[in-house]
């Protein structure tokens, strides 16, 4: 998933985890939020998914017993398959990936080579390296977030002043709506909440 800074990717991803949990009852859902959560190694973020799977599998009362996380780093990677394979309906398992554009080096993002066939929904701005090595080598296929158009900004502008108990003009919502910033989620976030 690409689109510039502000367009809504880290919201999109969230919603999507929210709703995948809901159409599929019991799925691993594993989520990753590079911007905020500082810098990790791709070992690190292979490590936390091997907790998440082996703390699924203790909550359906799987034996875990041996299941225990290798110093190798290749094994690491390795036990990742094996280990989402113990959990019923492994292949439900989805991954979310926000900010991969943020890492400090590309190699931080090799975790992603390792995956069994599970679904993967993956964030960074377009031409990035981050970018680059997930769709040209790991063949994601990318999907763009587009800048809001007139009639979602309407009603975007509407809703949220509606919450807060205001209102603009026709005159004051058209001119709100032709200005090219308020094409970014953010930025009609943050503006109509100054105001």
């Amino acid at each position: 998933m690409t689109g510039e800074v502000g367009i809504g990717k880290s919201s999109a991803l969230a919603y999507i985890a929210r709703k995948y949990e809901k159409e599929h009852q019991g799925a691993l859902v594993i989520e990753h939020y590079f911007g905020a959560t500082g810098n990790y190694t791709s070992k690190d973020i292979a490590i936390r998914m091997l907790n998440e799977i082996k703390d699924r599998l203790e909550k359906l009362k799987v034996d875990t017993e041996g299941l225990e996380i290798p110093e190798d780093e290749s094994e690491i990677f390795n036990k990742i398959g094996q280990w989402m394979t113990y959990l019923p309906d492994w292949e439900d398992t989805l991954l979310l990936v926000d900010g991969t554009d943020q890492v400090d080096e590309i190699e931080n993002l090799r975790f992603l080579a390792y995956l069994p066939a599970i679904r993967v929904i993956a964030s960074a701005r377009a031409n990035t390296e981050a970018y680059r090595y997930v769709v040209d080598d790991l063949n994601y296929k990318p999907i763009e977030l587009k800048p809001l158009n007139e009639e979602i900004k309407k009603r975007v502008i509407r809703d949220f002043l509606e919450r807060h108990g205001k209102k603009l003009t026709e005159e004051q919502l058209e001119l709100a709506v032709k200005a090219k910033q308020t094409s970014n989620p953010l930025y009609l976030r943050i503006s109509w909440r100054k105001s």
